[in-house]
Parts: C-alpha cells; sequence; structure tokens
C-alpha cells in the first residue's frame, strides 16, 4: 500500500484495476454535506435546490442541530433515514435514503460515527459506508480513529468512508492563517495508511471549508473528503467526487458519482470477520459511551 503522500498520486483513482469494459446501470449519486443547520429557511431552499439538481439517491448532513429528523425525511421526500440526534445545539447526523434504489443496514453509530452496510438494486453486493464526522479536539478523534483502525483489522471487504474530518494532510490543503502542524498531518496520513484508505479524486474546490473572513483574515482548508479501499474502488472504478460551490454553509458540499454493475459482473467479497461485524460495531460505540439507538 503506497503512503498517503499529498501529491496527485494520493488523489488518482485506481482506474486500471478493473480492465473490462462492461455495460452499467444509470449514474448514481450520494451527496455529503456539513450544512451547519438543517432547520431553517436558507438552508432548506439551497437543499431543495441542490436535491433538484443533482438527485442524489442517499445525503449525509452533519451538524444538523436537530433532535428529531422526520421532518427532513418527509419533506424532502426520501422514503427512509438513520439519524445521530444532536446535543442541544450542537451536532447531530443524519443519513436520508430512497429504499427503492439501496438497501441500507445500520449497524452502529455514535456521535462521530454512523456505520451501515449498502446494497444498490440489484446489485447483491454489499459494502460497508461509515460516515464521519471527526471532533476537532484530539483526544475525542483519537477513539474515532482506534474504532476504524479496529475495524479495517477485522473487516475484510469493500468500504467506503467520507466525512468531515476536520483534519487536513499538508500546507498545499490549506490557505492563510498559521502554518500547519506537520506532526498531526503525518499522524492523520498514517491512520488512513493504516486503514488502507486511498483518497478518491476529485474535480471543484482545491478547499472545502472557509472561516468567512476577507482580507489577510481569510482561511480555507480541505478538511472533508471521501475515501476508499481497494476492493471498492475495484467495485467502481469509474466514481469521482465533485466539491460543489460553497452555499448556506461555510463547508462545500460533496457529489460521489459511481455507476454500479451488473449481477452476472460481480465476484462477490468473501466477509472475514474475526467476530460479527453488528458485535464489533456495538462493542466500540459502548466503549465510546455515545451509541444511540434509532427507531
Amino acid at each position: 500500500m503506497q503512503s498517503l503522500a499529498c501529491n496527485t498520486t494520493a488523489k488518482t483513482r485506481v482506474s486500471s484495476l478493473t480492465s473490462d469494459t462492461a455495460p452499467t446501470q444509470p449514474e448514481m449519486n450520494f451527496m455529503l454535506w456539513n450544512c451547519r443547520g438543517a432547520n431553517n429557511t436558507d438552508f432548506r431552499r439551497n437543499f431543495r435546490l441542490l436535491l433538484d439538481y443533482h438527485g442524489p439517491t442517499l445525503v449525509v448532513l452533519f451538524e444538523t442541530h436537530m433532535h428529531d429528523h422526520t421532518v427532513l425525511c418527509d419533506d424532502f421526500h426520501f422514503t427512509n433515514f438513520y439519524k445521530v440526534p444532536a446535543t442541544g445545539q450542537a451536532g447531530g447526523i443524519v443519513l436520508l435514503w430512497h429504499d427503492n434504489v439501496l438497501a441500507v443496514e445500520n449497524l452502529a453509530m455514535t456521535e462521530q460515527e454512523v456505520h451501515v452496510m449498502i446494497q444498490v438494486f440489484p446489485n447483491p453486493q454489499k459494502w460497508l459506508f461509515p460516515a464521519i464526522y471527526a471532533s476537532p479536539h484530539y483526544h475525542t478523534c483519537r477513539l474515532l480513529w482506534r474504532n476504524l483502525m479496529y475495524l479495517a483489522d477485522t473487516y475484510k471487504g469493500p468500504w467506503l468512508v467520507r466525512g468531515d474530518f476536520n483534519e487536513i494532510l499538508c500546507s498545499t490543503e490549506k490557505f492563510g492563517g498559521r502554518p500547519i502542524s506537520n506532526p498531526r498531518s503525518s499522524r492523520f496520513a498514517d491512520y488512513l495508511n493504516y486503514c488502507q484508505l486511498v483518497d478518491l479524486a476529485y474535480t471543484g474546490s482545491k478547499y472545502t471549508w472557509t472561516n468567512k473572513r476577507h482580507y489577510g483574515s481569510n482561511i480555507l482548508e480541505r478538511l472533508d473528503r471521501i475515501l476508499a479501499n481497494y476492493d471498492w474502488i475495484t467495485l467502481f472504478p469509474e466514481a469521482s467526487v465533485r466539491h460543489l460551490p460553497r452555499t448556506h454553509s461555510d463547508h462545500n458540499p460533496l457529489l460521489l458519482t459511481f455507476h454500479s454493475p451488473y449481477p452476472q459482473q460481480i465476484n462477490p467479497f468473501v466477509l472475514k470477520l474475526s467476530g460479527p461485524l453488528t458485535l464489533i460495531l456495538s462493542i466500540f460505540s459502548a466503549i465510546a459511551g455515545i451509541a444511540r439507538k434509532v427507531y
């Protein structure tokens, strides 16, 4: 596994893993957005525009600042959702999707993580999908990475990780402000390499977050990203990521686009676990002390 150095190689999809050209199903979009509040008119107007234009099958929203997310599912015509309620006016995560296109199985969740298993119909292949909202506080975030590293040791199959990591890999991912912490960036790269996660190629803005200040006080950083292991990339070699224009929030929405192969073209992966995946995930949720049960 190559080192995740911050260069063009690290951002390049491994499209050569599959050389056969085969017919594919229609294009599918997943959207990720740290929306910084989902219970206001400005969010609803901009979210509706994003949905109408891009038509995502699944959406992950971070920092919704909401306890009950039912209204989002109903008003925006999704058919199902999982949630991590906000704590007061802080946090909140929701996954929204369409049941006629996807099967989404909830495995475990904490205030930093939502782990689900995804199946795109009619493809029988399932893959792991952790959605991450990393704490900016080092000690809390370290627990998140311990969980992901344990998962990487235990789960042998395709997985896609997407989220707001509140970290940058190198100085080219930041504009303005203080210099980056090299030990912290190196530690982030070490975590990604240990989990054998590859940064998917993207188009659009180089940065995904701004402090919204002007002149000499403006700071821009790439805090949001979509990563995958080689098993997932082999399944979806044409997958691509777009950093959409920033709207409403100080974070850009991210759009993942991929084509799901027809069932007969899939060679199923063997799931190898040292214990049941639901048990493994529920254990580290319990250790975090913040596991949420979703009804």
